[in-house]
C-alpha cells in the first residue's frame, strides 16, 4: 500500500520471523528460553515459509493472519506490520 504525503512516496513494510538453531540470540517474545528455534535448521524455515507463502497465495489464509500465529517477532502482535517508511530502510542493520 503506498501513498503520497508531503510529496514523498511512502509505504507499509510487513515481515513474518522465522527463527533457527543458528540465531545468535534464540529466544524470542513468543519462546523466551527458544528451545524451539535450537530444534529448527535454517532449511526448516525456508521450508515453512514456503507453506506460508502457498496458504496466502491460494486464499486460505491472510498474510496478517500467518504472521500473528507465526511470527518470532514482536511485530506479530500487529500482523507482522513493522512500520510506515518514507525512505528504504536497511532491515540488516535495524538490530
Amino acid at each position: 500500500m503506498a501513498f503520497a504525503a508531503a510529496g514523498k512516496e511512502m509505504g507499509r513494510a510487513s515481515y513474518i520471523r522465522l527463527k533457527h538453531g543458528e540465531e545468535r540470540r534464540e529466544a524470542s517474545w513468543k519462546a523466551p528460553e527458544g528451545r524451539v528455534f535450537s530444534a529448527t535448521t535454517r532449511t526448516d524455515v525456508a521450508a515453512r515459509l514456503g507453506e506460508l507463502r502457498d496458504q496466502i497465495l491460494v486464499g486460505c489464509a491472510s498474510f496478517t493472519d500467518l504472521a500473528a500465529q507465526h511470527s518470532g517477532c514482536s511485530s506479530a502482535r500487529r500482523g507482522g506490520d513493522l512500520v510506515c517508511m518514507v525512505e528504504p530502510i536497511d532491515m540488516q542493520n535495524m538490530a
